[in-house]
C-alpha cells in the first residue's frame, strides 16, 4: 500500500468515528513511511478524538516547526490548547490561522471548536470572517447569529439568522433557531409563520415542535397541528431508541456502532443487574460500558475486555456513575437496615456489582495509560476513592465482588 492508501483508509474510519481504528490505520502508514505528514496529521487527529491531548500536542507542534502555516495544523493545535485549558497558546494558533487560511468552511470549523468550549467571541470573529469571505455559506451566518444569542446581541442575531435563511432557503437549522428566538423575543406571529415553512418530516427541534403547537391554536390550523403531533411522537420515539439530545445544530451522545449491531440485548449485556439498590446507575452504566468496549468480558478466563472507544467524557462519565451507584447500594442496604452478610451478599450478586467493578478498573488503568497529564477531574477521582473506601465491606461478602473491589482499588492506586 502506498502512503496515501494508508490515509484514506484512516480517514475512512476516521468519518465513521471509528477513531481507534482510524489510529491504528494512520499507525501502520507511519511504519512504513515515517515521515509522511498526512499520516502524523492522522495519528494527531484521531488522538484529539480520543483526548490524548498531549501526544497530539507533540506531534502537531513538530509539523508545525517542519511546515509553517499548515492550517489543519493549526486548527488542531487550537482545539489541543482548549482541551488542556492553555487559552493563550490556543488563540495564538487561532490568530496565525486566519491569517494564512481564507476558506469560509476552514474558518467556520475553527469557529465550532471555539464556541464548543465556550469562547463566543472568538468563535463570533471567526463566523464573521468565514461570512465575509462568503456571504453565500449559510453555516457562517447561523453560527455568528448563535453567539451574538450568547453573548446578549439578540438583533444583532436575529439578523445574521435571516441572512443564512437568505443564502440557502432550505437550511431548516437557521429556521428553527430564528423561530425560537423571535418566540422568546414575544413575537409570536414571525415565529409562527418561520417554524411553520418547516417541512414536517424536518422538525427535528424539540422546542420548536412544542412552540409550533402552543402557535396553532386556531380552528384554521388545526390540520396542521395534527400533523404536528404525529411528528413529535415521530421525534420523541427517535430520540429515545438512538438517545439523542439537545438537537438543533448538532448531535451528541450517540450510542455506539457497536452496540447497535448486537442482536440479543440479555446476551450482549455488558451488566446483569436489572433490580434493586442502584439499578438506575447500573443501567446508565450498561449503555456507557457499551460506547466504550466492543464486547462483554466475564473476567473469569484472564481474558480482557477490547477498549473501542474512550475519550476523557467516557472516562469521566463512567467513573462517576460508579460512584452513584456505590452509594446507591449503600443507601439501599441501610434503608432495609440489613446487615448479615448473606444479605450484603445477595445485594452485590443481584445487581452484578462485581461486573462493574472489574470494568471499572479496565477504565482506571487505560485512564492512567492515555491520560499521562492530570486532566481527569481530580475531585472526581477522590470522591471514587472514598466511595470504594465506603464499599468495601458491602463487597467483602461475595468473593466475586471481593475480588472485583480489589482490583478496581489497585488501579486507582497505581
Amino acid at each position: 500500500m502506498t502512503s496515501d492508501e494508508y490515509d484514506k483508509q484512516g480517514q475512512e474510519h476516521y468519518q465513521n468515528g471509528e477513531y481507534e481504528a482510524a489510529l491504528n490505520a494512520f499507525r501502520e502508514g507511519l511504519a512504513r513511511f515515517p515521515r509522511d505528514p498526512d499520516l502524523v496529521l492522522g495519528v494527531a487527529m484521531a488522538h484529539i478524538q480520543l483526548g490524548d491531548y498531549i501526544q497530539a500536542c507533540e506531534l502537531l507542534e513538530g509539523l508545525r516547526r517542519r511546515s509553517q502555516g499548515w492550517p489543519d495544523v493549526l486548527q488542531g493545535l487550537a482545539e489541543c490548547y482548549l482541551c488542556l485549558g492553555q487559552k493563550s497558546k490556543a488563540m495564538s494558533c487561532v490568530e496565525e490561522a486566519l491569517g494564512v487560511q481564507k476558506d469560509a468552511e476552514f474558518l467556520t470549523a475553527l469557529a465550532v471548536i471555539l464556541y464548543r468550549h465556550n469562547q463566543f467571541k472568538e468563535a463570533a470573529r471567526c463566523y464573521r470572517r468565514g461570512a465575509d469571505v462568503d456571504p453565500g455559506h449559510a453555516p457562517a451566518h447561523l453560527g455568528y447569529g448563535v453567539c451574538c444569542h450568547r453573548t446578549g446581541n439578540p438583533g444583532a442575531a436575529v439578523e445574521a439568522l435571516r441572512r443564512a435563511i437568505s443564502a440557502d432557503p432550505s437550511y431548516w437549522e437557521a429556521y428553527s433557531y430564528l423561530g425560537n428566538l423571535l418566540y422568546d423575543l414575544r413575537k409570536r406571529g414571525e415565529s409562527k409563520e418561520l417554524l411553520g415553512k418547516i417541512p414536517v418530516d424536518k422538525l427535528w427541534d424539540p422546542m420548536a415542535i412544542d412552540r409550533l403547537l402552543k402557535l396553532y391554536a386556531g380552528k384554521e390550523d388545526r390540520e396542521k397541528k395534527r400533523l404536528v403531533e404525529i411528528r413529535r411522537r415521530e421525534v420523541e420515539r427517535i430520540l429515545q431508541q438512538s438517545r439523542e439530545r439537545g438537537l438543533l445544530d448538532e448531535l451528541s451522545e450517540k450510542l455506539d456502532r457497536q452496540v447497535l449491531k448486537r442482536p440479543d440485548p440479555e446476551e450482549g449485556a455488558f451488566w446483569k443487574g436489572r433490580t434493586g439498590a442502584g439499578a438506575r446507575a447500573g443501567a446508565e452504566l450498561e449503555e456507557a460500558l457499551a460506547r466504550i468496549f466492543d464486547a462483554p468480558c466475564a473476567f473469569d478466563d484472564g481474558r480482557r475486555p477490547k477498549i473501542v472507544h474512550f475519550d476523557k467524557a467516557l472516562c469521566e462519565g463512567y467513573l462517576a456513575g460508579l460512584t452513584r451507584f456505590m452509594a446507591d447500594q449503600q443507601r439501599g442496604l441501610a434503608a432495609r437496615k440489613a446487615r448479615r452478610k448473606e444479605d450484603r451478599k445477595k445485594l452485590v450478586e443481584t445487581a452484578d456489582a462485581a461486573s462493574l467493578l472489574f470494568y471499572g478498573a479496565e477504565i482506571i488503568r487505560e485512564m492512567h495509560k492515555r491520560f499521562k497529564q492530570p486532566i481527569i477531574d481530580k475531585s472526581l477521582i477522590g470522591k471514587l476513592a472514598n466511595a470504594l473506601k465506603r464499599y468495601k465491606i458491602i463487597a467483602s461478602a461475595s468473593p466475586r465482588a471481593a475480588a472485583a473491589w480489589t482490583t478496581a482499588t489497585e488501579a486507582l492506586r497505581a
